[in-house]
């Protein structure tokens, strides 16, 4: 056996080629490729995406509104000037929205009987003829679709005025800058919550509600007017008025005024006024108890036709439904004064009496 030694353990391939061969280092470069590439996708795979701060020219003209993105409309109240309506009169109503993102909006209106007249948000309602509760609705929409709706009930009904029951005062009479107490008893038919306004042609008053205190002017004779008038809250009105002579010495004392119907029965009496059918007649006597007589008579009306002799006057009644406010002024031999009045309804309806 030959022994090999160290210098003998590794020959030379005497052409110079790799004893390894061409296969195997094609498969071993295949091999690095395929690490690498693997190597390269998991780093990758970890790493953040960055975006192109460029868009695309095709994004440019892509609408900024979709289905998910628009906000609808919003109806934020809607409001009538009142409750209750008039048989065919109008009312104001009011829609007040809001878009949360600024757009235009429009406005859809219906009611259920009546007539819409307008546009927009603010319209009138034009009440039918027949009383009774409607609803009106209005819509709300945008350029993309959202909407809200909302509805309102209102009442037609004819609104009954107040009723003055009586109005008086605890003196006929005063001297200057004296002071008178006035009260007035009012209803209301249907219940409805009332002012009370008071006026004079002269002198001051103070106070308010259903009571008032009169102080009259100072040095100035004359007869002065008191007028209240109690307002419901629906606009419906009655007005009542009464005189305050003002005098330095005692006028004649006016103690009553006596209405009585002549030759008819369509009359009747309520408080301290009457009411009496159109075309209809009456006898107004006034009453004085007390004063330097003899006296004289002026008498005067506001409607229908009036004719007097002394104390005691006729009236006969207009066709119209008016409220008529009979004055009778009583001078006496000094050439003092006094004024009262009375306050006659005439009515169209016989179904009143």
């Amino acid at each position: 056996m030959t022994k090999i030694g160290d210098s003998d353990q590794i020959q030379h391939h005497p052409s110079g080629e790799n004893p390894i061969g061409p296969g195997r280092a094609i498969l071993v470069t295949l091999i690095v490729c395929v690490v690498a590439l693997a190597l390269v996708t998991a780093l990758n795979r970890d790493r953040p995406s960055v975006r192109s701060d460029v868009a695309p020219s095709t994004q440019e003209n892509t609408p900024a509104y979709s289905s998910e993105e628009n906000s609808p409309p919003e109806i934020l109240s809607l409001t009538a000037a009142t409750d209750r309506v008039q048989p065919f009169d109008l009312c104001d109503v009011i829609c007040e929205a809001i878009h949360p993102d600024g757009e235009d909006l429009t406005y859809e209106w219906s009611a259920s009987a009546g007539t819409i007249f307008g546009e927009g948000s603010h319209v009138e309602w034009g009440a039918p003829l027949s009383e009774g509760l409607y609803r009106i609705a209005v819509m709300v929409r945008d350029a993309h679709g959202g909407s809200d709706e909302s509805s309102i009930s209102l009442r037609v009904r004819a609104n009954r005025p107040p009723q003055i029951i009586r109005m008086d005062s605890d003196t006929n009479w005063l001297p200057g800058s004296g002071s008178a107490y006035l009260w007035c008893e009012a209803l209301d038919p249907d219940g409805d919550e009332l002012t009370f306004q008071w006026s004079a042609t002269g002198g001051e008053l103070f106070g308010q509600g259903e009571a008032v205190i009169w102080q009259a002017p100072e040095g100035i004779v004359d007869a002065y007017w008191i007028t209240v008038t109690v307002v419901d809250s629906y606009g419906g009105e009655a007005r009542r008025a009464l005189p305050i002579t003002v005098t330095p010495r005692d006028p004649p004392d006016i103690r009553a005024m006596i209405v009585e119907p002549l030759n008819t029965s369509m009359f009747k009496t309520h408080g301290d006024s009457w009411t009496i059918y159109r075309g209809r007649s009456c006898t107004i006597e006034c009453v004085v108890e007390d004063g330097n007589g003899p006296f004289s008579y002026e008498w005067s009306a506001d409607h229908g036709t009036l004719t007097y002799d002394g104390a005691v006057a006729t009236w006969e009644a207009p066709n119209d439904i008016v409220g008529t406010t009979i004055v009778v002024t009583v001078t006496d031999r000094d050439g003092d004064k006094s004024t009262a009045s009375a306050l006659i309804y005439v009515d169209t309806c016989t179904c009143s009496f």
